[in-house]
């Protein structure tokens, strides 16, 4: 629904997608809408992390903290920050799905070939399987003020 009330940005810390967050705070500022920033932690690492004693969720919300500072300097409004253990598009679609999100922000990495036939792609994932709009940011795309 446009314009969104709720919307959704995946992040994993890539540049691709600090643009993708660029973005969706821009709309979520032009609109007033909420938004939600997750981050997907790899269900076997966070497993091999913690039989270590180590955290990974905890450390991931602050990285997610900072990146999200880093990425929105100078914007003051509220970020709802998730820090996720799951597949990324588990994870994406599943807190959109909870939010009632109106759309959902990822960046797109714009991998072809074998490479995507044996990992897919997360973006791709998402708009299979999403139940509302997908915002692709994609590889080079800059992003305005």
């Amino acid at each position: 629904m446009f314009p969104p009330r709720t919307i959704v940005a995946a992040v994993d810390f890539s540049d691709l997608s600090r643009a993708a967050l660029n973005d969706a705070a821009r709309l979520a500022s032009q609109s007033g809408a909420a938004l939600h920033v997750v981050h997907a932690l790899d269900p076997l690492l966070e497993t091999a992390a913690r039989s270590r004693g180590v955290n990974l969720t905890d450390e991931s919300s602050e990285q997610l903290s900072t990146f999200c500072a880093s990425a929105l300097d100078g914007d003051d409004r509220p970020v709802l920050q998730h820090v996720m253990v799951g597949s990324p598009v588990d994870v994406i679609c599943a807190l959109a799905k909870r939010e009632a999100a109106d759309v959902i922000v990822v960046g797109a990495t714009g991998i072809t070939g074998a490479e995507r036939v044996i990992f897919g792609s997360t973006a791709e994932g998402v708009v299979r399987r999403a139940h509302t709009s997908v915002f692709v940011v994609r590889t080079g795309q800059t992003t305005g003020p």
